[in-house]
């Protein structure tokens, strides 16, 4: 575990600590490292799940399959990002599939033993509590973006939306996206085909340019 308290320093559930006091921490914590291979299903949609993961290495999708095969990306992570949280805490069974999009390492945490103080009442400890809140806080609200997001009518809409919402997160106009096409596609539920037309009308008319995942908005459409 030493290996990774450098990266899990940086992780925003645990960024107010220092290594020190997160080495401390750690000891109250229950954590397992595990790998996996790119396609591999972490959790599966219908389990109920008692931890929360980190993604240590790699990145992992958060994804739906619909009544018709299709998945769809709800959001991407990589490393330092955090997931499971909201599920392990409502204790029901997750409605989503979590699937490795590439060789990765991810740390699993007893969520009881997160938000539970340790029998020593430790600072850090408690602290950790007062972080998880802020966390679920802030996943609520990107949530909401999305959906909102989603709620446009059209494919042009939708992108330029989603677009927007990056670049206001970047604080800039120039930003990459965590996404290739197919899984754009996917997070905007719209067809590959549909969207790439749509990406290549804006370029023309010189509100956006982009270079596979890479993107700059010109002007306001």
């Amino acid at each position: 575990m030493d290996n990774y308290v450098k990266i899990i320093s940086q992780v925003s559930l645990f960024q107010d600590f220092t290594v020190d006091e997160l080495g401390g921490l750690l000891k109250c914590l229950s954590i397992e490292v595990k790998e996996y291979n790119k396609g591999d299903v972490i959790f599966r949609q219908g389990d109920i799940i008692n931890v929360l993961g980190i993604v240590i290495e790699g990145g992992i999708n958060l994804q739906k399959c619909d009544y018709y095969g299709n998945n769809v990306i709800l959001t991407t992570l990589c490393a330092k990002d955090i997931f499971g949280e909201s599920y392990a805490g409502s204790r029901m069974p997750i409605p989503i599939e979590v699937v490795a999009n590439q060789k990765s390492k991810v740390a699993f945490v007893d969520y009881d033993k997160v938000i539970q103080p340790c029998s020593k009442m430790c600072y850090n400890h408690n602290h950790i509590v007062t972080r998880m809140i802020e966390l679920l806080a802030t996943k609520n609200i990107l949530l909401t973006t999305k959906i909102d997001t989603l709620s446009k009518r059209t494919t042009r809409e939708k992108i330029l939306d989603f677009l927007a919402n990056e670049s206001v997160r970047h604080h800039s106009r120039e930003f990459t996206i965590p996404f290739n096409r197919q899984g754009l596609a996917d997070y905007l539920v719209v067809d590959r085909s549909a969207l790439s037309a749509e990406l290549s009308k804006l370029k023309q008319a010189g509100i956006i340019d982009f270079h596979r995942d890479c993107f700059k908005i010109l002007k306001g459409s």
